[in-house]
């Protein structure tokens, strides 16, 4: 019978750093510098969460699910998933669109400026109003942002 030592690492995977199930966001360094620390987030390192394409464009109607793909050839579109959010929260919460908007535009850097930022947030569309599964695929926000806005993709996308 085989007894587990735990100090006996023989053969164990080596490079854990390289597994992308272990990996954590905020890897590198950060690409911009916030200008406050007094933030809407928490600011800190989490296990990165990988959500594949088909995932964020589960739930939503085919023709905006082709409007988005299309936009996303020329504009900066990122994916704000809300956990938890789901058709109910989406009706009965319009409010979040501004409060998404709001957040992306509150964030600002040392060398960028906020104030002329343009946001423009699209609530998902249903693909299927019927359907109730509450473990099922993420209700995608999707926030279009302007050509200048570069500095705050990449900060977000290293902030995950």
């Amino acid at each position: 019978m085989h007894r587990f030592k735990p100090d006996d690492v023989e053969g164990l995977p080596k490079n854990k750093d390289e597994n992308p199930h272990l990996q954590t966001a905020r890897r590198g360094p950060a690409p911009a510098i916030l200008t406050t620390e007094d933030v809407n987030f928490t600011n800190t390192a989490f296990p990165h969460a990988h959500i594949p394409t088909y995932k964020l464009f589960g739930n939503i109607a085919h023709v905006q699910e082709t409007i988005l793909k299309r936009l996303a050839t020329s504009k900066i579109m990122l994916a704000a998933v809300i956990h938890g959010g789901g058709q109910r929260y989406i009706r009965k919460s319009p409010e979040k669109v501004e409060e998404i908007r709001s957040f992306i535009r509150s964030i600002a850097f040392k060398d960028d400026d906020p104030s002329g930022r343009a946001v423009e947030v699209y609530v998902p569309e249903m693909k299927n109003e019927n359907d109730r599964n509450r473990f099922g695929q993420p209700w995608t926000f999707f926030v279009e942002l302007d050509a200048s806005s570069t500095l705050l993709r990449d900060y977000l996308l290293w902030q995950e």
